[in-house]
């Protein structure tokens, strides 16, 4: 049986693009020691391709204990956090049917900016120190859909987004850590030097 055609294939990073791993829809769940350091923030952008009042998870991490989840309802773009149990919440404006980019960016301070298509749409700042990890042995990040107790009450899973996701998680602590982090082009010239 060829890995295509198990039911529930894992969610990999079917690439990297700058050094940044891209996750794609249409498997299971991404263990979290297998995401990028997100403990000193992280930037996450997601592209989806969306229906006429497109409802469901674009990603989520974590349940309402602790963890984050980005879900749209009725073409509303929410990024949700529940962190130790106390919910934040930041909601967009309904978009329009189609290609769409929405970034949350996720600060060591605490503050949280949602955007879509590059246009910040509100912020938050969460109550509370940033934790190092969302969930011990939790059940993973999953994209377009939910499963177990959800991040924030506004729905239930496994509220299912139909249509292709894809993913970037840009951890703040590498970027710090490693400063301008050379892409892929850089990396392969430097491999190839005589």
């Amino acid at each position: 049986m060829s890995p295509a055609s198990l039911p529930h294939r894992p969610i990999i990073a079917t690439r990297v693009q700058d050094s940044v791993p891209v996750f794609r829809s249409g498997g299971g769940p991404v263990h979290e020691d297998a995401l990028p350091p997100t403990g000193a923030g992280f930037t996450l952008r997601a592209s989806v391709d969306l229906e006429h009042d497109a409802s469901g998870v674009v990603v989520a991490l974590g349940d309402w204990n602790n963890g984050w989840a980005l879900w749209l309802r009725a073409g509303a773009p929410v990024f949700s956090v529940s962190l130790l149990g106390a919910p934040h919440r930041i909601e967009a404006a309904a978009v329009a049917t189609g290609p769409h980019e929405i970034e949350a960016s996720m600060g060591r301070d605490g503050e949280i900016v949602l955007s879509v298509d590059g246009v910040p749409s509100g912020s938050v700042r969460l109550r509370g120190a940033w934790p190092f990890r969302w969930q011990i042995g939790g059940a993973g990040m999953r994209l377009g859909h939910d499963r177990g107790i959800p991040v924030d009450e506004g729905h239930r899973p496994p509220f299912v987004l139909s249509g292709a996701i894809q993913i970037t998680i840009e951890s703040h602590a590498l970027a710090a850590l490693l400063g301008e982090v050379p892409t892929n082009a850089e990396i392969a010239a430097r491999l190839h030097r005589e």
